[in-house]
Parts: structure tokens; sequence; C-alpha cells
């Protein structure tokens, strides 16, 4: 063989097999796919479960339980007699409260007020027109459709409220939809 030939074929043959390298072409990664998870939770008071898990159910959607990443209990310093309760399976604050699902599957939001001006607090809280303690504006977003409550069979029983937590159990189910379970929310004075 010439010389003059088998040079470049020799560096041609080492560029090659460094350019193609089984160990370059075993490096690839694959991304692990981004799991939901619930906070701990710091300092849980007795009588409150560790984490929120709601079951919904919708006419489009068959029963399904989720661990919320998060729940929100927001209180309004300037009218202490409502609140909003959030809670979704995605990250989001109290200022994004309602801009949609984000990442996420589910969305369950709902008022609480006391017609009496009492700040909200420790009580049963329903849709019945003839109670003080009232539940409202109740939504349940998922990725097919967002579904609104009718009916008065709505309850929401918060069973602690602190200046960190307040915990209970929602049960809402008017034949369409429902969400029932414990929850735990972080309180928020706003």
């Amino acid at each position: 063989m010439n010389k003059k030939l088998f040079v470049p074929l020799l560096l041609a043959a080492v560029s090659l097999s460094a350019c193609s390298s089984p160990a370059a072409d075993d490096k690839t990664v694959t991304a692990a796919p981004a799991v939901s998870t619930a906070p701990v939770l710091a300092d849980v008071p007795a009588g409150c479960p560790s984490k929120t898990s709601l079951t919904v159910k919708t006419s489009s959607t068959p029963e399904t339980t989720f661990d919320a990443t998060t729940g929100l209990l927001v209180v309004y310093k300037a009218n202490p007699e409502t609140a909003q309760l959030a809670f979704g399976d995605f990250a989001f604050t109290s200022d994004n409260m309602y801009s949609g699902l984000g990442d996420g599957k589910f969305k369950v939001s709902f008022g609480l007020t006391n017609k009496d001006k009492t700040p909200v607090n420790v009580g049963l809280f329903t849709q019945k027109a003839t109670d003080n303690s009232k539940v409202s504006d109740l939504g349940l977003s998922t990725k097919e459709s967002l579904f609104g409550f009718i009916g008065d069979k709505a309850t929401v029983d918060l069973k602690v409220v602190s200046k960190t937590y307040a915990c209970g159990t929602v049960n809402i189910d008017d034949g369409y939809a429902s969400v029932k379970g414990d929850f735990i929310a972080q309180v928020n004075a706003k």
C-alpha cells in the first residue's frame, strides 16, 4: 500500500471513530417526567390531616382522588367576614389563584362568608339561605371543563383555623359534579 495514501486514510478512520464513539452515543440523557407531589407541612395542628386528598367526579371525569400540591385559605383584612379556599394539584399563589390550571389537572375553589360580619373561623359553612356561614362561588376546573355547583347541599366544615393553617372537610355534590375529602390549607392574610 502507498504510504502517501495510508496516512490520510488512517487519520480519517481515527477522526470518524472519535465522532461516533460508543461512549458519546451512550450518554443520551432522558429527562424525568415532572411529578406533582404534596408538600411536607411543618407544625400541623392537632386534628388536621398532614395533606389534602380530595376526591372529584364530574359528568366527564371518573371519580379520581388527587393530593393537593397547593392549598390556600385567603382571608381579607379589609373584609374578615370573607375568605377564599383553593386547592390544586399544581403550584400557585394567592396572587394567581384564578389564573387557570397551569400544569395541573384539578383545581377546586370556593368562597366562605359570614352574613353577620364576624370573621371567618371554625364552623360549618353551607349553601342554605337561612344559615349565617355561607359557602359560595363553588368551582371545579379540570382539563376537560369548568363546573359550577348548583343546589344547596354543599358544606365546608372548618375544624381548625390558626394564623398558619386551616383544616376541615369539604362535601360538595350536586348530582353533576362532586368534591369530597379532608383538607389542610395554608392561611394567607391579604
